[in-house]
């Protein structure tokens, strides 16, 4: 398997130097643990505490709480001090960044288009139906589904893009009938990543068998162009990954010159006012502007360790202790009707949750 990638241009590979975390003297085979998800549960785990704080600060069941309330006690179940980094887990929770939010906000969150949220002090939060169902179904262990997967995580170690609820439960239907399925079979049904809002990926064949196949790579994302006015916005997936070089993309083909525009960047959004959106999406389509490359690395922990693993590994390891859980729970069944049984509550999940694909697939040559 392919070692890891380093994040943050850290060659010592240490995490957050000077921050809180030093505090409480983290060392490196300890830290992981609290930013990988297990590859046998696949949840992360600074998630797994936020499912179970919101619940126990509300005043009233299913009611929202204050965020800060919240993060505090996230922190606590969590023994994880770094409250900017548990802030950045609920703020990924929002529904333009995560295709399967657990929970949901009352307040100013921001949106897809740059605005920034508003203070955790300002903000309430609360489980939605997602949320409850994941949380109450399975309180001992969230191993309903493989919720990294078609979530998505984002941290030091792991950049897990988010994928389709449907294609994941089919895959893993494939696979607890027939152990033994190709990778080629897994991805008839896994189509590739699954974004929030859409969007285009363009890739060839091959480079999405070798990413899926080693865990690691890179995709090419066209975002998401919206024309408002006399104003064209485009964002790019994920919110949370830093833009390199747009401006100089912008002065290099002159589309402020051209256009007889402005262009303004807001963080995760880059908006040009121009006169003539529709000449400048036009040509804009024709550039390297939109296409936007993006790091795919599947990162667990596996056997106390991170590693890069590819993606039948994950949802072998998934259904192998799914299959424990079901037969600790249903003692003297026979695998067989476990199988069953868990095929049952997958579908149930899948006719209740699964939705269509939102973004497209282009495979080039």
């Amino acid at each position: 398997m392919k070692v890891p990638r380093i994040k943050d241009n850290d060659p010592n590979n240490t995490l957050y130097t000077g921050s809180d975390l030093y505090d409480y003297a983290f060392d490196l085979h300890y830290a992981p643990s609290f930013q990988c998800p297990d590859i046998e549960e696949c949840i992360p785990p600074t998630l797994r505490a936020m499912l179970r704080a919101i619940p126990r600060v509300a005043s009233h069941e299913g009611y929202a709480t204050s965020c800060k309330n919240a993060l505090k006690e996230t922190m606590y179940l969590s023994n994880w001090y770094d409250g900017g980094a548990v802030w950045n887990e609920f703020l990924m929770q929002r529904p333009f960044v995560s295709r399967y939010p657990v929970v949901q906000f009352q307040g100013n969150i921001g949106n897809y288009l740059g605005d920034r949220p508003a203070s955790m002090y300002f903000l309430e939060v609360k489980l939605n139906e997602f949320g409850e169902f994941f949380l109450f179904k399975y309180p001992s262990a969230f191993i309903t589904i493989p919720y990294c997967l078609i979530n998505g995580h984002y941290s030091h170690y792991t950049n897990i893009l988010p994928h389709n609820l449907s294609e994941i439960i089919d895959a893993l239907i494939l696979l607890i009938n027939k152990p033994n399925a190709s990778l080629d079979e897994i991805l008839g049904i896994i189509k590739g990543p699954d974004f929030p809002f859409g969007g285009e990926i363009r890739i060839k064949n091959e480079e999405l068998r070798q990413i899926y196949m080693s865990g690691q790579g890179d995709i090419e994302i066209l975002p998401h162009v919206v024309t408002n006015g006399s104003s064209v916005s485009f964002s790019h997936y994920p919110p949370f990954i830093e833009e390199f070089g747009i401006e100089d993309y912008f002065d290099e083909y002159g589309f402020e010159k051209e256009y007889n525009g402005v262009f303004e960047n807001w963080g995760t959004v880059f908006r040009l006012q121009t006169n003539e959106p529709e000449a400048l999406m036009k040509k804009m389509a024709d550039s390297p502007i939109l296409k936007r490359k993006i790091p795919l690395d599947f990162n667990f922990i596996v056997e106390g360790k991170v590693r890069c693993v590819g993606t039948k590994r994950i949802l072998s390891s998934f259904i192998s202790n799914l299959q424990q859980e079901y037969a600790k729970q249903y003692e003297g069944f026979t695998s067989s009707e476990v199988n069953n049984m868990i095929i049952e509550e997958w579908e149930k999940i899948k006719s209740t949750f699964g939705d269509k694909r939102r973004t497209t697939m282009t495979i080039v040559k």
